[in-house]
């Protein structure tokens, strides 16, 4: 046999790769992430200037609590805070380094769920690039470390505890974990509490199932609504720690629309390769009875009510893994290996490419 015969294709190539990180998790996404941590952390330290400069926007959020400001959206985490934060002269210094913090924490409880719950398979391609994707791709723990200070990586963990909870039966704890969700960052009513519903859905059918449903859906709904109505305050809109105060100073829908072509074109591309993702892991005609389809379409809807289009395509793909895992470990389900169109989204989704920001992808080339 000649030695062309016997190399192995680029496909051959990229599934051997996609493998070996996968089957590495743990030190992949570690390494990944602490080139993050050096360039978005370092630069923070090596600013010479205020941290304001550098995070203002997520720095605010730990700033807003319910016993100054009443009753307001994002102001568990501040109300918890409260306390601690008053002790200090520059909170700001305090809030980064909790920022920190909870960044990296996440980031550890990431690796050890994706190690419980999605397990690497030796010869499970799916799996492998789903493990891929978020060890080292635009829209796994990269970009968790890349966003840092943002609620969405504790809320995604508050999401887990929930379907946890659910799947236990003990539907009351997961309704306070969707109420809490919501009550931390808003968003959670689009792309957590859909989930922990279709799972609470899942777990419950039979006989009664809707009244046991019946908290989850009051946890969404009236936290969800308080938010909408009474959300706003303009004593946290005034507040001159951080720059994100304008947050609670705007209106409901807040569409945004990419920079340029380049940034539109990654767009679509990044959101097609997901959907593609979600068209294999719920094929066939039944999908549109499936709870969980529609769970995985919700985060969508995001981009009606802020201009974080990139943050939002996180959102949906970080949810589908999860529900994968669910599907797989409690659901007992499985897939079949991927035909080449979900390879090739895959394999897109596992570009070492940097992360993709906030309103665009790849923030650090388009």
């Amino acid at each position: 046999m000649s030695l062309s015969a016997a190399a192995p294709s680029p496909a051959g190539r990229a599934e051997r790769l996609v493998a070996h990180v996968s089957r590495h998790f743990p030190a992949w996404t570690l390494a990944a992430c602490a080139v993050a941590s050096v360039e978005r952390i370092g630069e923070a330290l090596l600013h010479d200037g205020p941290l304001s400069d550098v995070r203002g926007n997520a720095i605010t959020q730990y700033a807003v609590n319910w016993v100054e400001r009443g009753f307001t959206k994002r102001a568990v985490v501040g109300t918890v805070l409260h306390p601690v934060l008053r002790t200090f002269d520059n909170p700001e210094a305090a809030i980064f380094w909790v920022m920190v913090a909870l960044t990296l924490a996440s980031v550890v409880a990431l690796i050890v769920l994706t190690e419980r719950a999605l397990p690497h398979r030796d010869g499970d391609v799916f799996t492998a690039l789903l493990r891929c994707a978020l060890a080292v791709g635009s829209a796994g723990a990269v970009q968790v470390v890349h966003d840092y200070g943002r609620f969405d990586a504790l809320n995604l963990l508050v999401l887990i505890l929930g379907i946890r909870l659910v799947l236990r039966g003990r539907t009351i704890g997961a309704a306070v974990c969707v109420a809490v969700g919501i009550l931390i960052h808003e968003g959670f009513a689009l792309y957590g509490a859909p989930l922990v519903l279709a799972v609470g859905w899942h777990a419950a059918r039979g006989r009664g199932a809707l009244q046991r449903l019946l908290p989850l859906g009051v946890a969404a709904v009236l936290p969800a609504l308080a938010v909408w109505l009474w959300g706003n305050s303009p004593s946290a809109a005034a507040l001159d720690i951080g720059t994100g105060g304008y947050v609670w100073a705007r209106g409901t829908f807040q569409p945004g629309a990419p920079d340029n072509w380049a940034e539109a074109l990654g767009l679509v591309v990044c959101w097609g390769a997901v959907l593609v993702l979600v068209g294999h892991v719920f094929r066939g005609g039944h999908r549109l009875r499936e709870p969980l389809f529609w769970a995985a379409l919700a985060p969508i809807a995001l981009c009606l009510f802020g201009i974080d289009l990139g943050r939002w395509l996180t959102l949906t793909f970080l949810g589908l893994v999860i529900s994968v895992a669910v599907q797989r470990q409690a659901l007992g389900r499985d897939w079949p290996p991927p035909c080449r169109a979900v390879r090739l989204a895959g394999y897109l989704m596992c570009l070492p490419l940097g992360p993709h920001g906030v309103t665009g992808v790849w923030t650090r080339w388009l």
